[in-house]
């Protein structure tokens, strides 16, 4: 059977190759093509490279993987290369009688229960956290980030979904932008994930049940180090909260929940499970609001959407609190992120450089790319 060439070496490229991985086809791939290969070089241990110098290579197809293929499929045409548009579309074409690749393709509903049971198989069997670098010492100031994952770890309530997300790729949210940035080089990185997507109310594993016993543990991996933590939304509310709790130096919280009672009853009309459940259980529900419980020397850069009234409205919330940094992005979109270049450049700046962003950009509106 004919190899494939992975179009795009960035978090779509990435992803592709792993879920190919995980179904036991990654022996397929001949290559990766990027318009960057000379700086990337590898990827998974695979090779990049130019177009130019694949474009003749015979008896390959090409998956072409940005979001954007218009261009792409316009090149390969005219140059009379056989291409995939969509991952689904190769495993339909090339692969259908792979059962872990037609699970992962598939987008079929199913029920509440199957789908709750699956949950509980990966709580149970699962870390859900990953430790980069975790001896890492350095040669100056001891960094450790920790990253937390949001309600976006996945889109959808199907076994394809999950399969892709927790099993093919063991996606956490965050880690493409850590590697862009070069802190998984320089610095230890913890990153966290609550694959319930329920702000964390039952921890991230059955062994971590609770927020208590995911501090405690990340109290013991961070010994001896700075903390930084980062997160989005429901990530944001527990970058925060266990910031404050580590006593974290910074804290980078982009649209994070700080009252949930507030965020369930204003945008989700109640519905939330783990509200109703814990609305009397002290050990779940004594972080609900964390309005309160930022304390420490933390400094804390938080960053919401501006025409967004449940952003206004938890930013509110701690608009009063010195040790928090408010930046209004002009967007009305919740978890509204700046631009990945600008994320990278906060996580390196240095205590001078990081004070000299705030007095430019604090209180300002700025579109996501101005920062």
């Amino acid at each position: 059977m004919r190899k494939i060439i992975l179009y795009g070496a960035g978090r779509n490229g990435v992803r592709y190759a792993k879920w190919l991985s995980f179904c036991g086809l990654g022996n397929y791939i001949y290559a990766f093509c990027d318009k960057n290969a000379e700086r990337i070089k590898t990827i998974c241990g695979i090779g990049v490279y130019k177009y130019s110098d694949l474009k003749e290579e015979g008896n390959v197809d090409w998956l072409l993987t940005p979001d954007d293929k218009e261009a792409i499929e316009i090149a390969c045409e005219q140059d009379g290369l056989r291409y995939f548009s969509s991952f689904s579309d190769y495993i339909n074409n090339e692969h259908a009688d792979n059962i872990l690749a037609r699970e992962l393709i598939s987008e079929q509903p199913i029920s509440v229960d199957e789908f709750d049971a699956e949950l509980r198989r990966v709580y149970r069997t699962k870390d859900n956290y990953k430790i980069v670098n975790p001896r890492y010492y350095g040669k100056r100031k001891k960094i450790c980030y920790i990253f937390f994952s949001g309600n976006g770890l996945y889109r959808i309530n199907t076994i394809g979904e999950l399969r892709r997300t927790i099993y093919a790729e063991d996606r956490f949210e965050w880690e493409y932008i850590a590697n862009l940035s070069g802190v998984t080089n320089t610095c230890k990185c913890i990153f966290i994930r609550d694959i319930y997507k329920n702000f964390y109310v039952n921890g991230i594993s059955e062994k971590f049940d609770d927020i208590e016993k995911v501090v405690d543990f990340l109290r013991e991996e961070t010994d001896g180090y700075s903390v930084y933590t980062v997160g989005n939304s429901a990530g944001g509310y527990m970058a925060m909260l266990a910031g404050s709790i580590l006593r974290a130096e910074r804290v980078y919280s982009f649209s994070g929940i700080v009252d949930l009672y507030e965020y369930n009853n204003a945008v989700h009309g109640d519905t939330y499970y783990f509200m109703k459940k814990y609305r009397d259980n002290f050990r779940r529900n004594r972080y609900f609001n964390i309005s309160n419980k930022l304390s420490g020397n933390m400094q804390i850069l938080f960053f919401y959407a501006a025409k967004n009234e449940e952003d206004i409205r938890q930013a509110n919330k701690v608009r009063n609190n010195k040790k928090v940094e408010l930046f209004p992005i002009d967007s009305n979109e919740h978890g509204k992120m700046i631009c990945v270049d600008a994320i990278s450049n906060l996580f390196t700046y240095d205590e001078a450089e990081l004070l000299d962003f705030c007095e430019k950009n604090r209180d300002i509106v700025k579109r996501p790319c101005d920062y």
